[in-house]
């Protein structure tokens, strides 16, 4: 029975990708998404290992669509042009991308561990949504970082945490975003060690990361937000779309305090009863048999979302917690209402314009009920009946 839900599972995948790649992705093509040729950010990338030959690597350029620009880190242009990898290389990357990204995607699913139909429903719906397939269409390099975080996610749940702060260490070199998620030998029980280890790594790519930024900002206004986006402040955003420009320290006022309000009515209504606000001075250290995966994703999202590194695609790291939520729900009713949430944030965030305001909002919500879980995981939110006893 196992072995026979593993194959269904593989085979829906491959069918939902095959779909869209013979209909030349019309899941992409519906919200005018889609660009050709295929595994158009990839090509990018590899097209900036062609520019380090001929003009070092100082390659940034404000114009994203010339060849030479680049804003990741050095470091990964720095690997492909070591090993000769340039954008004649492009679909064999991209293919390898997309087989890897499949194999997660799949993996998850499996990990999940649906009860019912339904339950298969929910993970599929999310995990294929337009979200994976703007970033498998792509070939974008969030799909390397995304596997690097569950590579890490699993050597840290299996106490080889060095190896998995390695793991992270490198993901951040591809991109700086992952950074924060050093720290997090600071949260689970871990070694003197381990937390010396997680603060130098986070420190060497701290400086890393700034010199790139720097680069970056010489030449572009970094970050920037667009259409294809999440978050703070893109809710905001959308008002451009319709000629309305609000200045960009409004949208970010306007976008906090959005989330805020969310944070504080979702806690009223549904966690207030159960749960207060309870500072003792120290944080509970999270036992690494929790599920290290649920913590990071959440975070790396969370960083993503309050940032303006929040392109649409980067919403695949809410999709495994926010799952697992609406998994663990005991009541079908709250499990729907949950459901139908997630849903719209993957499936209308930028499907048709006139929607995307809703999608946002729906983003917004997981934004705030993942941050009041985690503010529960690590104690700072404890249950009443504990403390009254």
């Amino acid at each position: 029975m196992k072995s026979k839900r593993i194959v269904i599972v593989i085979t829906a995948y491959l069918n939902f990708i095959l779909f869209n790649w013979f209909s030349d992705w019309l899941i992409l093509r519906i919200s005018d998404l889609h660009l050709l040729p295929n595994f158009n950010d990839l090509r990018l990338v590899l097209a900036s290992s062609d520019c380090a030959s001929s003009y070092g690597y100082i390659t940034f350029s404000e114009n994203i669509s010339k060849a030479c620009t680049y804003n990741y880190g050095f470091s990964l242009i720095r690997f492909f042009h070591f090993l000769g990898i340039n954008a004649d290389h492009a679909e064999v990357v991209g293919f390898l991308f997309l087989i890897l990204m499949i194999s997660a995607l799949v993996l998850l699913h499996l990990l999940l561990g649906a009860k019912s139909g339904f339950e298969n429903f929910i993970i599929f719906s999310i995990l294929m949504s337009p979200i994976t397939a703007f970033l498998i269409e792509r070939a974008n390099f969030d799909i390397l970082i995304f596997l690097l975080i569950i590579a890490a996610s699993f050597l840290i749940t299996r106490s080889m945490s060095k190896l998995g702060l390695l793991v992270i260490f490198i993901a951040s070199l591809v991109k700086f975003y992952t950074l924060p998620l050093l720290l997090l030998v600071f949260l689970f029980k871990q070694s003197l060690f381990n937390r010396f280890t997680g603060l130098c790594l986070f420190l060497v790519g701290s400086f890393i990361a700034l010199h790139d930024i720097r680069l970056i900002q010489d030449g572009m206004n970094f970050p920037r937000n667009c259409s294809a986006s999440f978050g703070n402040p893109v809710l905001f955003v959308c008002f451009r779309e319709t000629g309305i420009d609000i200045p960009n320290v409004v949208q970010n006022v306007l976008g906090f305090s959005l989330f805020i309000i969310i944070t504080l009515t979702l806690y009223r209504l549904n966690f207030r009863k159960l749960y207060s606000f309870h500072f003792s001075g120290k944080i509970s250290l999270i036992d690494q048999r929790f599920d290290v995966l649920y913590v990071t994703s959440s975070i790396t999202f969370l960083l993503c979302f309050l940032s303006s590194v929040n392109v649409d695609y980067r919403l695949i790291f809410l999709a495994y917690p926010a799952i697992k939520e609406v998994l663990r729900c005991q009541t079908g009713k709250q499990k729907n209402f949950l459901f139908a949430i997630l849903a719209l944030a993957f499936w209308f965030g930028d499907n048709v314009f006139f929607l995307q305001p809703i999608g946002d909002l729906a983003v917004t919500f997981w934004a705030s009920y993942l941050l009041i879980k985690l503010m529960i995981h690590v104690g700072l939110f404890q249950s009443r009946l504990a403390i009254e006893s």
